[in-house]
């Protein structure tokens, strides 16, 4: 566990991982009030802006023909500076084509962060070990959610929508182009393909990112929108239910990967498929309300575990 937090690589992915959690946490926690006390938005301006920011999502396939042109770990650093610009320039422009362009510009860099950044934990961590790395980093993005959720409302009574939003942006331009200067990569690895591969025997989790997208995109679209538009409530106590649930996150991430490192190879895939589910369902536990909305988050996860490893709940442990 100390090498591998040693590798040049797991430190550059970290970093770039909190700049890339701390961009969007910024633009979510403020992005809802600023709409509407400020750029005066309706409901209909806030779905098309949200929809408009899963379009990047969608073309982050073409990421991989961007690879061929420019080198991947350089990439995702370009993207977290994307990111970030586009956060800063998010308060300069209190408007429905301002919010539009400037959400573009930052989920651009967001989604093709995430994209390299899962590539190249891959690449530079075995079946074994990347999903230790996978969940420290999670958790890591937590932490680094909590921390910028307690900024905001400390900064709240201080400085304005556009002073925050020039601020975070601007530390994440500054720690981005210190990245691009940066060469954590291994010429010993193996090359990546450069193409895409699909199987079939993957269909549940592909069926179950695009639902848990869907999900997603209808939480995050009106959900805090309909808090401050019919409450309302003020942005600096909008981040609590988002820090309640990366708490819960950031504590199950980093305890459960502390004591299950290492592990063999049979309890890798395992560790893996638990990894993938407590992503997916965070453990919104502290922030869910009621049965009916926890069977909505915790269902899903819960048929894929059992359908993946059925043996997991049998008497006997490992099936024959």
């Amino acid at each position: 566990m100390k090498n591998l937090k040693q590798k040049p690589m797991y430190r550059y992915l970290m970093i770039l991982t909190i700049c890339s959690a701390v961009g969007l946490q910024s633009w979510l926690t403020l992005f809802n009030n600023f709409a509407v006390e400020v750029a005066g938005l309706e409901g209909i301006h806030i779905g098309v802006i949200q929809s408009v920011r899963e379009i990047p999502g969608f073309l982050a396939l073409l990421a991989i023909f961007v690879m061929l042109l420019v080198k991947e770990h350089r990439l995702s650093a370009l993207s977290t500076l994307v990111l970030g610009v586009g956060l800063a320039a998010t308060g300069l422009f209190p408007s429905f084509i301002g919010l539009l362009i400037t959400t573009l510009i930052m989920s651009f860099g967001f989604h093709y962060y995430e994209t390299t950044n899962q590539s190249l934990t891959l690449q530079y961590f075995d079946e074994n070990t990347s999903p230790w790395v996978f969940g420290k980093l999670r958790s890591m993005a937590a932490a680094s959610n909590i921390g910028i959720g307690v900024f905001i409302y400390l900064m709240a009574a201080l400085l304005h929508y556009t002073q925050i939003y020039l601020l975070v942006g601007g530390l994440i331009i500054a720690t981005s182009v210190w990245a691009l200067a940066q060469d954590p990569t291994d010429r010993d690895i193996i090359p990546q393909h450069k193409k895409m591969i699909f199987r079939k025997r993957y269909w549940l989790f592909y069926f179950l990112t695009f639902m848990g997208g869907a999900r997603r995109q209808i939480f995050m679209a009106f959900a805090v929108f309909l808090l401050v538009r019919k409450i309302p409530i003020h942005y600096s106590a909008g981040h609590h239910p988002f820090c309640n649930q990366q708490y819960h996150q950031l504590l199950f991430e980093s305890h459960y990967w502390e004591k299950h490192h290492p592990v063999r190879r049979e309890e890798g895939t395992v560790a893996g498929i638990f990894q993938l589910n407590f992503h997916f369902s965070g453990l919104r536990h502290g922030s869910i309300q009621s049965a009916p909305g926890a069977s909505l988050h915790s269902g899903p996860h819960l048929f894929q575990l059992c359908h993946c490893h059925p043996h997991l709940f049998s008497k006997g442990g490992r099936s024959s």
